[in-house]
C-alpha cells in the first residue's frame, strides 16, 4: 500500500524541526523554562525590594501644635527606621530639599495631617508607614474610650459582617490556576505555530528546497497538508508544555507560600480537567496552524513571512485582554467565537466542569474557519506565480486576482 504523501511530508518537516536549535528553543525549551525563570527572578526581586524597604531610614518632621500623645506614640514607636525632628510650621522646605521625607502636623480641625513629596518614592513609603501608625493609635485611643463608658466592642461596632467560603481547597486552586494559565496558554502555542509555519513555507522557499520538492511527484495538496500538521504538533507541544510548567511552578512555588499563609488551597484540578486541557490545545493549534500557514504561503522570504503572519499572532493575544471579565462564560455565542473559544475552555476545565454543546460548537467553527484557510492556501499554491514569485521588473500579482485566476491589463 502505497504511503500518503503529506505523512512523508509531516515527518520530514518535524525530524527538521527538531534538528533546528532555534525551532526547538521556542517550541520546547522556552515553555519549559520561561515559567521557572520569571517566578524565580520575580519572587527574588520582591525580596530583595522588600528587604530594602525595611532597611531604608527616613526622616520625619514633627511640626508644632500636635497632640503631644499621638506626638509621643510616634517618637516611642517600634519602627526603628523612622528619626524624627521637631520642625517649623510649614516644613514645605525641608521636604523640597530633600531635608525631610514626610512630616507630621496639626491639621485645621480635629486630627493631624502628613506633608510628604509623593513624587518620590522615600516619601510615599514615609507616608505609608505613619499613616500605619497613627491608625495604630487612634484604634488604641478609641478602644480606651469605649473602655470607659462601658460598652462591649459588639455594640460598638454596631453591626459586625463576616463571610464564609464555601470551596473547598481543589476548587481554589483551580480558581487561581484559572487566572493564570489562559493568559499565557494562547499565547506559547501562537509562538510554537509561528515560527514552525513561516520556516516550514517561507524559509523553505528562501533557502531554495521548495522547488526540489514540488518537483517530485508529491501533489501539493498533500505538500500543504503535511506541512500544515507539523505546524499544528508543534503549537500543540508548545501549548501543553506551557500548562505543565505552569502547574508545576504553581504548585511548587504558590502552594508552599499559600500554605504557610494559612491558605487551605490544592492545585490538584479534576481529572476531566486535562482532558479538556487537551481538547483545547488542539482546537486552538489546528486554527491558528491553518491561519498562520494561510498566511505565510506566499512569502518570498522569512521576515515577509515574519509581517504576514504577526496579525494572526496577535489575534491570539487579544481573549488575554477578556479572559479575566468575571461577565464572560462559555456558552453558544462564545464557542462560535475562535481562539476564545479554546482558551475559555481552558479556563472553565481548571475551575469547574465543561459541557458537551460548547465544546461541539467550538471544534464545528474551528474546522470551519481552518477549512477556509487552508483552501485558500491550496488555491494560491496551485498557481505558479503564487508558488514561485518573480523577481524581475514584471508587476505582481494581487492576492485576490491569484486567487481568481484573473489578471490585469499589462498580465493579461
Amino acid at each position: 500500500m502505497k504511503r500518503p504523501i503529506f505523512l512523508t511530508v509531516f515527518e520530514r518537516e518535524m525530524a527538521g524541526a527538531f534538528r533546528d536549535r532555534n525551532l526547538t528553543a521556542h517550541f520546547i525549551l522556552i515553555p519549559l523554562l520561561m515559567y521557572p525563570l520569571i517566578l524565580w527572578l520575580g519572587m527574588t526581586v520582591a525580596l530583595l525590594v522588600e528587604a530594602g524597604s525595611e532597611r531604608l531610614l527616613l526622616r520625619i518632621g514633627t511640626s508644632p501644635g500636635l497632640d503631644p500623645a499621638l506626638e509621643a506614640a510616634l517618637v516611642s514607636s517600634d519602627d526603628s527606621t523612622l528619626f524624627f525632628e521637631t520642625t517649623g510650621v510649614d516644613p514645605s522646605a525641608d521636604i523640597a530639599a530633600g531635608r525631610l521625607d514626610a512630616a507630621v502636623g496639626p491639621s485645621a480641625g480635629e486630627g493631624c495631617v502628613i506633608t510628604a513629596d509623593f513624587s518620590r518614592g522615600r516619601g510615599r513609603t514615609a507616608s505609608a508607614r505613619l499613616s500605619s501608625l497613627i491608625s495604630d493609635f487612634r484604634e488604641r485611643r478609641l478602644s480606651s474610650f469605649r473602655d470607659s463608658l462601658g460598652i462591649g466592642n459588639r455594640k460598638w461596632e454596631v453591626m459586625i459582617v463576616s463571610s464564609v467560603n464555601e470551596a473547598g481547597s481543589r476548587e481554589m486552586g483551580g480558581f487561581i490556576l484559572g487566572l493564570i494559565i489562559p493568559v499565557t496558554f494562547a499565547v506559547m502555542v501562537s509562538i510554537g505555530c509561528y515560527y514552525s509555519a513561516i520556516d516550514a513555507t517561507a524559509g523553505e522557499r528562501e533557502r531554495g528546497t521548495l522547488e526540489t520538492l514540488v518537483s517530485t511527484s508529491a501533489g501539493r495538496t498533500g505538500i500543504l497538508t503535511g506541512k500544515y500538521l507539523s505546524v499544528l504538533v508543534s503549537g500543540m507541544i508548545s501549548g501543553l508544555l506551557n500548562i505543565l510548567s505552569m502547574f508545576l511552578c504553581v504548585s511548587a512555588i504558590l502552594g508552599p507560600m499559600l500554605a504557610g499563609a494559612g491558605e487551605e488551597i490544592s492545585f490538584d484540578p479534576e481529572p476531566g480537567a486535562f482532558l479538556a486541557a487537551l481538547f483545547a490545545s488542539l482546537i486552538l493549534s489546528a486554527l491558528l496552524a491553518a491561519l498562520m500557514t494561510a498566511s505565510s504561503s506566499t512569502a518570498r522570504t522569512y521576515k515577509e513571512g515574519q509581517a504576514m503572519v504577526m496579525p494572526t499572532y496577535i489575534l491570539s493575544i487579544l481573549p488575554a485582554m477578556f479572559i479575566q471579565s468575571p461577565g464572560l462564560r462559555l456558552d453558544a455565542g462564545t464557542a462560535a467565537i475562535p481562539v476564545l473559544n479554546a482558551v475559555l475552555i481552558m479556563r472553565e476545565s481548571l475551575s469547574g466542569e465543561v459541557g458537551l454543546l460548547p465544546c461541539v460548537i467550538s471544534a464545528a467553527s474551528t474546522a470551519l474557519v481552518c477549512f477556509a484557510a487552508l483552501r485558500a492556501a491550496a488555491i494560491l499554491l496551485s498557481k505558479e506565480e503564487a508558488l514561485f514569485p518573480g523577481e524581475g521588473r514584471r508587476k505582481r500579482r494581487r492576492l485576490p486576482g491569484l486567487i481568481s485566476g484573473r489578471r490585469r491589463g499589462a498580465d493579461a
